[in-house]
């Protein structure tokens, strides 16, 4: 997949990271409004070497499950990517989880 982007070029990483803001605003709120809170704080040169993200879900029964995620950078270089890295792997198709998640909702 050629993409004719510079994938090494800041302007390009300020383009995903705008993109990626914003389909966040539109589906977590909260998690934007921390993004926000960050970039205030410590501008848009920066990055998190570390991201907790805690999420719970109560289903009809009223269970109620809790997730934790944790991504931390353990290794920064500065170089070259080979472009392969961000092609689309084979047999990769788009699901729609909403009709999905609404299956399980009559379990």
């Amino acid at each position: 997949m050629a993409t004719g982007i510079d994938l090494g070029s800041p302007k390009s990483m300020e383009a995903w990271a705008r993109s990626f803001a914003s389909g966040v605003k539109s589906t977590n709120a909260d998690l934007a409004a921390e993004m926000e809170k960050y970039t205030n704080e410590y501008g848009r040169g920066s990055m998190a070497l570390k991201t907790v993200t805690w999420s719970s879900q109560t289903d009809k029964k009223g269970k109620v499950t809790s997730d934790v995620t944790t991504m931390e950078v353990t290794e920064l270089k500065k170089g070259d990517l080979d472009a392969s890295l961000f092609e689309v792997p084979m047999g990769y198709e788009v699901v729609d989880m909403s009709q999905m998640m609404a299956g399980l909702a009559d379990f």
